[in-house]
């Protein structure tokens, strides 16, 4: 029983440790597609920036962002975000130092 109990409690701070250092914030490149839709024609534009969140945080981070609020959804708008890691961004400062991006 003793061996079984100390077996369990490995386990579980294995797993705990191992999800600890998955989840730790970096730098991520978001694409956001804004596609406008009117009578039948549509167009989009996208805009990349770079956030510094957790990957769990990261959706709410972009919502937050000014960049996330402006390019809501609205009628005949729609939104949608690529989000990638970019490892090459190590520090919090490198990450935000990028100024957003637009492409039409």
């Amino acid at each position: 029983m003793k061996k079984t109990f100390i077996a369990v409690a490995l386990v579980a701070t294995m797993g705990l440790a191992f999800a600890s250092c998955t989840n730790k914030a970096k730098c991520w490149k978001v694409e956001a597609k804004q596609t406008v839709s009117m009578e039948g024609e549509s167009d989009a534009m996208i805009t990349t920036f770079y956030v510094w969140s957790t990957e769990s945080e990261l959706d709410a981070t972009i919502k937050a962002s000014s960049i996330g609020i402006s390019v809501g959804d609205v009628g005949g708008v729609s939104t949608t975000y690529t989000k990638t890691p970019a490892d090459e961004f190590k520090t919090q400062q490198d990450c935000m130092a990028n100024p957003p991006q637009m492409n039409m």
